[in-house]
């Protein structure tokens, strides 16, 4: 007989074998990995507002990202390298890269998708515009984000959160780390 103070144990035990013998889930479809953003690189935003420069402005935002732990970002310095090396050129006044340099970039840099954007004023309110396109170069969605001129390091991690919280309602599977 199993004394009461073994149940949890034994129910405990009985749970991680089962997942222990889970099967692993297949290979995803391309069309499913189109909108499946496990790694992302966030590229030098466009634009400048108010002493708030698109660079200064997607190194915070791709912190704050780091700092939710929903995604892997891509490392700042490795991005601007590869970028150099393949000769890409975001477009100036939206930041964002064409389907053959995100395939070619995604392939260098491993990531799943890619987080481009500008910086604009609109009257007194600064904007993010902040798009989301997959390894292919498929563009999963855009976000206006009304931002404070600083954009400081706490609202930064306070948006990355909202935009992580966000995603999953607009179709997109996240793998919490």
């Amino acid at each position: 007989m199993i004394s009461e103070k073994k149940i949890p144990l034994t129910v405990a035990l009985l749970l991680l074998c089962l997942l222990a013998s889970a099967p692993i889930h297949a290979e995803v479809s391309k069309d499913e990995s189109d909108i499946t953003f496990w790694t992302l690189a966030v590229l030098n935003f466009a634009g400048e507002v108010e002493g708030l420069k698109g660079d200064a402005a997607s190194e915070r935002f791709a912190n704050g990202l780091r700092e939710t732990r929903h995604f892997k970002v891509a490392p700042g310095l490795t991005l601007q390298n590869a970028i150099a090396t393949l000769k890409i050129t975001p477009e100036a006044d939206t930041g964002l890269i064409s389907k053959s340099d995100a395939k070619k970039l995604s392939g260098v840099l491993s990531v799943d998708g890619f987080i481009t954007g500008r910086i604009e004023a609109n009257g007194n309110v600064v904007n993010l515009i902040v798009t989301l396109t997959s390894a292919r170069g498929r563009i999963f969605g855009t976000y206006t984000i009304p931002v404070t001129p600083t954009f400081s390091r706490s609202e930064a991690l306070r948006i990355a959160l909202q935009f992580a919280t966000r995603l999953p309602y607009d179709g997109l599977v996240i793998e919490y780390t």
